[in-house]
């Protein structure tokens, strides 16, 4: 389906980044890294001004930054997205960010909202409402988006296999695809779900960024893994981004930390070993 674009070029970013929190506020504007930039989540920005505004409007004077949204509920249609696309179009404006993007999930039902990102049944009708979605999205706010891949903890029912999903998904929309290389990791020990396979199938063109991050194991789900984004990335997950590294090429890539926040300086120190790690792959593929 057609959509009706800004014809403006996005800043270009590259490298690693980091999840931006208030409290890291004071280290970073003390920070010398050209090559960083920082991700923060769309709704605790869009709808504030004051301090936190303030605060994000400094920090886009000095870094990239990409706007992460948590809010967008795209896997289902019981909800109106226009006015949370007013508050984002107007942050878009306000800090030209250099990626946007949201999940392929949903969280929204008869204006009840869940705090989790629930993934969404693969049938052609969700795939209708997604791309539909999606394209809403991009045309308020002129510029394409990134969708995630979600986390899977249970086996559900579908009439399309992901990487075959997301493709299509990509194609009729115009979007990109960000690819968690952490939720690949935890699909693939929670369900099964061929973690390399998935990255084999995805072209290099369609990816945007990856993330990557630690998790939590569930003691009271016999071993299930969560995606809590509280611990330093561990070497399971690394040694997947070295494959996503060999089948893509470097893309940007965010270490997401959202819970159990270390002091900025290790979080740093995690920066760099993952930068060292990227650089060694920075052939350009696509």
């Amino acid at each position: 389906m057609p959509s009706s674009r800004s014809n403006s070029v996005p800043p270009r970013v590259d490298g690693v980044g980091l999840s931006f929190k208030p409290s890291f506020h004071q280290a970073v504007s003390e920070l010398n890294e050209p090559n960083l930039w920082f991700e923060v989540h769309t709704e605790n920005y869009c709808a504030v001004g004051g301090p936190r505004r303030h605060m994000l409007s400094q920090l886009a004077e000095r870094f990239p930054i990409s706007l992460h949204g948590v809010g967008g509920s795209l896997g289902n249609k019981s909800h109106n997205l226009g006015y949370h696309l007013k508050l984002v179009k107007a942050l878009v404006q306000e800090i030209n960010p250099v990626l946007i993007s949201e999940h392929v999930a949903w969280s929204v039902r008869n204006h009840e909202y869940f705090a989790d990102l629930l993934p969404i049944r693969r049938t052609h009708e969700a795939m209708n409402i997604l791309i539909d979605n999606i394209d809403c999205y991009q045309n308020a706010i002129g510029r394409p988006i990134l969708v995630e891949n979600p986390t899977h903890y249970v086996e559900l029912s579908h009439d399309v296999a992901e990487p075959e999903f997301l493709l299509e998904v990509a194609k009729r929309s115009g979007c990109g695809l960000l690819i968690d290389i952490t939720n690949l990791h935890l699909s693939d020990v929670n369900c099964g779900i061929s973690a390399t396979d998935f990255i084999e199938q995805i072209p290099p063109h369609v990816v945007g960024e990856i993330h990557v991050a630690g998790f939590d194991e569930d003691p009271a789900l016999h071993g299930r893994l969560i995606d809590s984004h509280s611990q330093p990335i561990p070497d399971s997950v690394t040694n997947l981004l070295r494959n996503a590294y060999e089948a893509w090429g470097a893309k940007p890539t965010l270490i997401e930390r959202d819970a159990n926040l270390p002091v900025f300086s290790e979080l740093l120190l995690e920066y760099k070993q993952l930068r060292a790690i990227r650089e060694e792959y920075t052939h350009d593929i696509a």
